[in-house]
């Protein structure tokens, strides 16, 4: 089973280390990675909440995100793509986990429930009431988080033939090391 990581960079510094295999991803083939043919994905969007990552760089992530709501066919059937948010910084915050898609639950305090508000307006709504947190960029410890939700049942993330691919947005200047935390899973890594 391979985790998909897409890292985008922000602001040019990269702290990956040479010890992971970086794959060269032209630009038309992004989708593909993305969209692995006839499976549907579990896609988790980390989102970078250091503090150096506020006001427009913040919002420049939210705007990725909103454009790849454009991309995926969302919703809870078999053939269809799932969508969760985390955002780290300190400390890691699943914004919405992939039940979303499939159960009522409470976020900011206003109640969703995608099952009756799939469309992409309503999802819309809920990214929009994500705040951007602030702290120290803690790239390994969000990933270990991540990897953590594809394997608990209860966040919604599916098992069998779901491609689980991660996007994680990064100033690229982590406080812990997230190469140590990724080696020990089957990863192909790409930025």
């Amino acid at each position: 089973m391979y985790y998909y990581f897409l890292l985008f960079i922000f602001q040019f510094y990269i702290s990956i280390q040479k010890s992971l295999t970086f794959e060269y991803i032209p630009e038309n083939d992004l989708a593909k990675i993305c969209r692995p043919v006839n499976r549907p994905i579990d896609l988790l969007f980390l989102l970078d909440g250091s503090g150096s990552v506020g006001g427009n760089t913040f919002q420049t992530q939210m705007e990725i995100l909103d454009k790849l709501i454009d991309i995926l066919e969302i919703g809870p059937g078999q053939n269809q793509s799932q969508l969760a948010v985390m955002q780290y910084a300190t400390y890691s915050f699943v914004e919405f986990p992939f039940s979303a898609h499939r159960a009522s639950f409470y976020f900011l305090k206003f109640k969703f429930n995608f099952q009756k508000k799939k469309n992409k307006s309503q999802l819309r709504q809920a990214l929009q009431r994500i705040r951007h947190k602030s702290g120290t960029t803690k790239t390994g410890k969000a990933l270990e988080k991540a990897i953590q939700l594809y394997k608990d049942k209860s966040s919604g993330a599916r098992f069998g033939n779901v491609a689980k691919v991660v996007v994680v947005v990064s100033d690229g200047r982590s406080l812990d090391d997230p190469n140590s935390m990724v080696r020990h899973w089957t990863v192909k890594a790409c930025s």
